[in-house]
């Protein structure tokens, strides 16, 4: 299960707190994604901050 909250507001710059996990963090358009956006946080994008939509069960067959 993941949980996903959009922020109405921002002070500073992100911050990769698990090296290990992730090379690089951007900020992005949401007309502009990368392609390698893993899709289940694209569809989470998709459906939530331009839809509006607060519930998906993505991934199960």
């Amino acid at each position: 299960m993941d949980f996903f909250f959009k922020a109405n507001k921002w002070e500073g710059e992100p911050k990769i707190m698990e090296p290990e996990k992730a090379g690089d963090i951007k900020w992005f358009k949401l007309s502009e994604l990368p392609p390698n956006v893993v899709p289940y946080i694209r569809q989470a994008i998709e459906l939530g901050l331009k839809r509006g939509q607060i519930y998906s069960e993505y991934g199960w067959d």
